[in-house]
């Protein structure tokens, strides 16, 4: 069991003491609980303590909670910061999440339960940062490390490559801690699995995830190219699908394929050239996201360049998606994304993939694998036990791949309802 001081550190701040004792009461068991009545308890609180998250009421002793957390933010940035206010200062919180002064606002008097995922929800961001900074560390040491070895030219080319196989070793495993354990999957899916094979040692493809309450989101994301650029443009992926949910919660599939295109093209200056007639990179991805309704078993799909297979009393089905990548483009236009609904059954199956299988060359011939005939073994596989399933895909990959090089990253997700 873990102890007090393993558990988070969260400070809650609050003029109202019962409402103090309240937080308290509810999540001592859960976090390591900081609390203040004042702003200046608050401050002595996070001198003295590692806090990772702060919550704080709207209405302190001097000023609002929102000057507070304003202040909080250029002070010591990175705790991740949550405001109690009520509905009618919800134009003034949306201005304060947009300049980054909150992460999350809670509508006040708040919830239990809704407090608590908007705690979670900061502590995954403040994890997710915390390894973005070790990956920034790590390259910056990886640089330094370089110069010195070409200023000095005592190694050997031999020893620099062993190096920096050692460093993107290293990068892999922060992306790996970036990405959604597959059992926090299995709390709301449990039957699912992720057969997850990169070609080269850190990967373009992706998944991703989010649960709330009864409703989960669940992304398979391809990048352009391999290794490290696709691996950054992963980062940037995931970082951009959980601010999306974060600023307008559960959106349907094609509005968040939407707004993550027009994100990635203004964060790559897709479309810009800039001053020294520098063109930026039409980087992209392709998705396929999919919004399920536990409860009612309604699918709602979406897919740029990826599509969706599901079976449906016993039948599988396909629907391709969009064409259109997520970036990748020069064109300024917002682009959007079809949304389509299914309505399945317990039993059940959705298949979501990347490319990388369909395009492995192998087989008798050594042709490509195609989307055709993936598709038509996805069907073949409808009787087999879901407990079965992963390891006869990784067996009709490696069967068909034989001892062919690995073309592409392989991601291949598949649930049963």
């Amino acid at each position: 069991m873990a102890t007090t001081r393993d558990r988070p550190h969260v400070l809650y701040v609050d003029a109202d003491e019962f409402k103090v004792d309240h937080f308290r009461r509810s999540f001592r068991t859960t976090y390591h609980c900081l609390t203040a009545t004042s702003a200046a308890e608050a401050d002595a609180l996070l001198a003295a303590h590692p806090v990772q998250v702060v919550v704080v009421d709207d209405k302190l002793d001097l000023g609002s909670g929102l000057d507070y957390l304003e202040r909080l933010a250029a002070e010591r940035p990175q705790p991740l910061r949550i405001i109690v206010a009520p509905p009618q200062r919800n134009k003034p919180v949306l201005t304060a999440i947009h300049a980054g002064h909150v992460f999350y606002s809670v509508v006040k008097p708040w919830d239990v339960e809704e407090l608590q995922l908007a705690i979670e929800s900061s502590l995954q961001a403040y994890r997710n940062a915390r390894a973005r900074e070790a990956i920034e560390r790590h390259l910056e040491e990886l640089v330094a490390a370089r110069t010195e070895q070409l200023e000095a030219k005592t190694h050997s080319l031999e020893h620099a490559m062993e190096q920096i196989h050692d460093s993107i070793t290293y990068a892999r495993k922060i992306q790996y801690a970036l990405l959604p354990e597959l059992s926090s999957i299995r709390k709301s899916l449990p039957k699912s699995f992720i057969f997850y094979q990169p070609r080269d040692i850190v990967s373009g493809d992706f998944y991703w995830f989010f649960a709330a309450r009864r409703q989960v989101m669940l992304a398979v994301v391809d990048c352009t190219g391999h290794g490290v650029p696709s691996a950054f443009m992963s980062i940037l992926g995931l970082n951009n699908l959980n601010q999306i949910i974060r600023e307008h919660g559960l959106i349907s599939p094609g509005q968040v394929l939407s707004e993550l295109n027009d994100r990635i093209c203004t964060t790559l200056k897709q479309g810009f050239t800039s001053s020294d007639g520098v063109v930026p990179p039409l980087d992209g991805m392709d998705l396929g996201l999919v919004s399920i309704d536990l409860d009612k078993r309604t699918v709602q799909f979406a897919g740029a360049g990826r599509p969706l297979v599901y079976t449906h009393k016993g039948q599988q089905h396909y629907l391709k998606g969009s064409t259109r990548p997520i970036g990748g483009t020069s064109q300024l236009d917002r682009q959007s994304y079809e949304t389509h609904s299914v309505q399945l059954e317990a039993g059940d199956r959705i298949w979501l993939y990347t490319d990388g299988i369909s395009d492995q060359f192998g087989g008798p011939r050594g042709m490509k694998l195609t989307g055709k005939r993936w598709v038509e073994r996805l069907e073949a596989l409808g009787t087999v036990p879901f407990d079965d399933l992963q390891g006869r895909v990784g067996q009709l990959y490696h069967d068909w791949r034989g001892t062919q090089r690995q073309t592409d990253d392989v991601l291949v997700v598949g649930l049963e309802l």
